[in-house]
């Protein structure tokens, strides 16, 4: 497997979509850094639909974060296609490096994955993100761009997503419903600021490629209600489906990742189970 690297003499920062929960606890990484300059406009200044607002863009480094909508789906459509392609027309003659932050969710359900290995999204979300991955690919060469393919990501401030919903639900004593799968959903999950940290260390290191950034914790959804359970010292009241899930990785390799730095995991997810339900 070819790996690439790549210097910055100078390094201003464009981050788009940079309000959301990744969005801020990167803009802080590399704003703690004097060797970035940081610019994080709002949607309303550099919306990826609008072409005039990438007009002329000269950024060393353009890093984006928009797209990881889920709803309304035709907007994630629009964001990973024309967005992605708007992007690339506006760096086309440029020496601009692009970071995209993409989901191991487009290899789909499979026992293991590398970089290497070939795409079978499942989902809508799944799909757009390897449409956007795909046009980076075939538009510009490795060694000006970094996709970094994250697992599933939790954190404080978080209004969606798998853990968010079920801790949410118990929180307000909800009944919690899986109805789209018996239960054996499987994720790697990575803290935000873990996230967060481990993309400005690629950024640092001058990764390139695709890099896949699996967490170091890997739970079913019954695994999490019964850390959960634990907490409390009581049963959840929990109803599953019938359904097999999709989307289940059994092994998700980071060598790529690990050959660029070193991630530290500073947070996990049966603490952050503790902090939220205690």
């Amino acid at each position: 497997m070819v790996l690439f690297k790549r210097n910055f003499m100078s390094k201003s920062v464009l981050l788009i979509g940079g309000s959301g929960l990744l969005g801020t606890a990167l803009q802080h990484y590399l704003q703690e850094d004097d060797s970035f300059i940081v610019s994080a406009p709002s949607h309303d200044e550099c919306d990826l639909l609008d072409v005039k607002h990438l007009h002329g863009m000269t950024y060393d480094i353009i890093v984006n974060l928009t797209g990881q909508v889920s709803s309304p789906m035709s907007l994630c459509r629009e964001l990973n296609t024309t967005g992605i392609q708007n992007v690339l027309t506006a760096i086309h003659n440029s020496d601009t490096f692009l970071v995209q932050v993409s989901t191991v969710a487009v290899y789909g359900t499979t026992e293991n994955v590398t970089e290497s290995s070939s795409v079978h999204p499942e989902t809508e979300y799944a799909e757009c993100k390897a449409a956007a991955d795909r046009l980076i690919q075939d538009t510009i060469p490795d060694d000006r761009y970094l996709i970094a393919r994250l697992s599933n990501l939790y954190g404080p401030r978080q209004s969606k997503g798998l853990l968010w919903y079920l801790l949410h639900s118990i929180q307000e004593g909800q009944q919690i419903s899986i109805a789209d799968n018996d239960g054996t959903l499987c994720r790697y999950f990575l803290h935000v600021e873990d996230a967060a940290k481990i993309i400005y260390s690629l950024i640092k290191s001058n990764a390139c490629g695709v890099v896949n950034i699996p967490g170091p914790d890997i739970y079913t959804i019954s695994d999490l209600i019964s850390e959960s359970e634990k907490v409390l010292g009581r049963p959840i009241d929990v109803s599953y489906g019938t359904a097999a899930p999709v989307g289940n990785i059994g092994y998700i390799d980071d060598t790529v990742l690990k050959s660029y730095i070193l991630p530290q995991y500073s947070y996990s997810i049966v603490g952050y189970i503790e902090d939220q339900l205690t």
